[in-house]
């Protein structure tokens, strides 16, 4: 099956004993994980199969309590990723005097 790049979540909140099986176990919940990966920041990134299942991971992992392969137990936060958009520059026109 086909990745779905929208169907890519930020996951946040992890411990330096996360790994990424473990996470793949936890967020297998909401639904079928294509991809995981954990990065040194204590973030990692969990891509579905589904849209439908991303969003329902969202709706329910999110705040959930994962307990790392450490055994510490720690409240995750699940979300879609900041998209960076180019900087759109705008022109601006000069103030404006009122005329009388």
């Amino acid at each position: 099956k086909d990745l779905d790049r929208e169907a890519s979540l930020t996951v946040t909140g992890l411990s330096r004993g996360t790994q990424w099986m473990s996470l793949k176990d936890h967020m297998r919940k909401a639904g079928q994980v294509a991809f995981c990966e954990i990065a040194s920041s204590g973030t990692a990134t969990v891509r579905y199969y589904d849209v439908e299942d991303a969003r329902n991971a969202v709706d329910t992992l999110d705040r959930s309590f994962f307990r790392d392969d450490d055994g510490k137990e720690v409240e995750i936060r699940v979300m879609w990723p900041r998209r960076l958009s180019p900087r759109r520059s705008r022109s601006r026109s000069p103030d404006r005097k009122w005329r009388r």
